[in-house]
């Protein structure tokens, strides 16, 4: 499992990471941690308007796992969706995403070969900005 390969896994400022086992081993609530893993869920509950928009909040969540987040430029996140596709979202409407890779492993590729997401936010998120995905004219 990806998660369990490493420990810590974070750009050079320590503002964006991924997610280890070490960070989901808190549990659902939130850890002991500074800065736990289900952090934007919880963030979400905390300004629910009431029991409909918390249910709402609740389903999305419990279908999306987040496997990145970032505190550089505001409240980031990329997210596994439940139909395996990576997502992007970010403060102040957390559950809305962007599609930015059709899975994990696509997503893993583009990082390592510093190849465009074609969604100008992740790329910045990533540090992939100003290189063209594969087969594009850019």
């Amino acid at each position: 499992m990806w998660a369990s390969s490493f420990s810590v896994l974070a750009s050079s400022d320590d503002q964006v990471w991924f997610l280890s086992a070490e960070n989901y081993a808190g549990g659902v609530g939130v850890s002991d941690e500074a800065f736990p893993w289900n952090a934007f869920r919880h963030e979400s509950l905390a300004v629910a308007s009431g029991p409909a928009e918390r249910a709402a909040i609740n389903a999305f969540w419990s279908t999306h796992l987040p496997v990145l987040l970032s505190v550089r430029n505001g409240y980031e996140y990329l997210a596994l969706a439940p139909d395996g596709q990576v997502v992007r979202g970010g403060e102040p409407e957390f559950e809305e995403v962007t599609i930015v890779a059709a899975d994990f492993e696509a997503l893993i590729r583009g990082i390592a070969a510093g190849v465009s997401t074609a969604d100008p936010s992740t790329d910045a998120l990533l540090g992939t900005v100003g290189t063209a995905p594969p087969g594009s004219d850019r």
